[in-house]
């Protein structure tokens, strides 16, 4: 099986190849075009370890991937793809559905996260209870552009997001073709049957080998302040606001070949359409990455209502009393976060400076390669980011509260400064072989953009230029 996007106009080139594999065999080749991606193949009676494909054009070889089906064969798994989400929120949605649903495999894409690796996402939710068998795949593809109202165009065509279409035909038939039954789940969505059901019970009781559900928006009706927000954080909905997208259950072995795995449905197989089942889609659990969805809504009292099956279920998955549902919740465990060694170096060094610890208010850890510094800006509340990468840090700005943002849309907004899902990317900070050096350079910028952030009565140096602001 070969899989990957659509081949479009490379078609032509591939048909006039030669297929061969390690033994020198020639190798018939189908290849077939697909919605957003493929289904081709190359019929080898003996098996084969290596291929190689040779045109006019080019060449290429590759290994063939080891056969994966009976890693999940028999049982309900959830599968997703993911970036950058948060682990603690990675780890509360395979617990819920280990709870309420009885998953024992967990499949999980790691679309080119740069906040962790594919091993920590490992780490975080092979350690959940119930589970038996844990793939997280890397997955270092472009996601493709969006269709629809996407990046101020309208009614785009969904036609080129490859990857995620991508991602359905290749789980299906290299690790799912086994499974008893699957889910398919974003990390910002929790399926819930009534009656605190399976969503495999309801599946059973139908002959079709498709579920197909709606979708409630759950909104963000306060804000979190000093934490990472999660799941149990949010139970409210709003009556005047329509479903989420449908999304679906299934069991393999029972679809045909024909149909094809997409993000909301399998079109061309047998498929039940329930509301005895509803997943929670979470305004609030997601980076912004695709729209800017995060704030914190009012509500009028007529909309505004209390989902207390979502509330009920979030209690049961994690053992919590009622009111720390839509309240506190426990702080992440410390093991879901575990430092890169040179975050945890430039640390040490940033807490034993005096300036900065006049106007800092908590130096922590939001994610492996991430460190965040709390502060006050002429009592507002912002934070700073530094995020590492292969070469640099990236210094990030953000505010806490609405107060904030509006002290640095003043402050940042005017120096070009690219503004990306409610962050100002303010500087790139080169890695020194000398911490000591990284960590001067970062105590520059942090000191400037606080002189800058300070109201014009307190500044008299307001109109200075922050070392290390850049627009690039």
């Amino acid at each position: 099986m070969l899989s990957g996007p659509p081949l479009l106009n490379l078609k032509a080139a591939l048909d006039r190849a030669e297929f061969t594999d390690d033994s020198g065999r020639v190798l018939p080749a189908h290849l077939e075009d697909m919605d957003r991606t493929q289904r081709s193949f190359l019929p080898s009676p003996q098996g084969s370890t290596f291929i190689s494909i040779l045109s006019d054009e080019f060449s290429i070889s590759t290994s063939v991937g080891p056969d994966l089906r009976e890693v999940f064969a028999g049982l309900n798994v959830l599968f997703t793809k993911s970036k950058d989400n948060h682990l603690i929120w990675i780890r509360d949605w395979a617990e819920f559905h280990v709870k309420h649903h009885g998953i024992t495999g967990l499949l999980i894409y790691d679309n080119g996260s740069t906040a962790y690796s594919p091993e920590e996402v490992l780490q975080t939710v092979g350690s959940v209870d119930g589970l038996t068998s844990v793939v997280v795949v890397r997955w270092p593809f472009k996601f493709g552009p969006q269709g629809g109202g996407w990046d101020g165009l309208n009614d785009a065509p969904w036609d080129s997001d490859f990857c995620e279409y991508g991602i359905m035909e290749h789980a299906r038939w290299r690790f799912l073709p086994l499974a008893k039954a699957v889910i398919n789940a974003d990390v910002d969505e929790l399926v819930l049957a009534n009656d605190r059901k399976s969503v495999f019970d309801v599946l059973d009781s139908s002959s079709a080998p498709v579920l197909r559900y709606p979708g409630r928006w759950i909104e963000k009706t306060s804000a979190v302040p000093g934490r990472v927000p999660r799941h149990s954080d949010f139970s409210t909905y709003d009556i005047s606001r329509g479903n989420a997208t449908a999304k679906w259950a299934a069991r393999p072995a029972d679809i045909p070949e024909v149909a094809q795995w997409k993000t909301h449905g399998v079109p061309g197989a047998d498929t039940t359409e329930t509301t005895d089942v509803m997943h929670r889609h979470f305004m609030a659990i997601s980076s912004d990455w695709k729209r800017s969805r995060t704030g914190t809504r009012k509500f009028t009292p007529s909309n505004q209502r209390t989902d207390q099956a979502l509330v009920d279920a979030v209690r049961h998955a994690f053992d919590l009393d009622s009111a720390e549902v839509d309240g506190p919740v426990a702080a992440e465990s410390p093991m879901l976060v575990v430092p890169h060694k040179t975050l945890v170096a430039l640390q040490g060094i940033l807490e034993q400076d005096k300036t900065l610890g006049l106007h800092a208010t908590k130096l922590w850890f939001y994610s492996t390669r991430c460190l965040v510094l709390d502060m006050e800006w002429s009592r507002r509340r912002v934070a700073i980011d530094m995020v590492l990468t292969d070469d640099d840090i990236v210094v990030k700005l953000h505010a806490r509260d609405a107060v904030g943002q509006k002290l640095l849309e003043r402050v940042v907004s005017q120096t070009g400064c690219l503004f990306r899902s409610g962050k100002y990317i303010v500087a790139r900070v080169r890695l020194e072989a000398v911490p000591s050096a990284t960590a001067s350079a970062l105590l520059r910028i942090i000191n400037n953009l606080y002189v800058r952030g300070q109201e014009p009565d307190d500044n008299p140096a307001v109109g200075l230029v922050a070392e290390g602001l850049a627009s690039n």
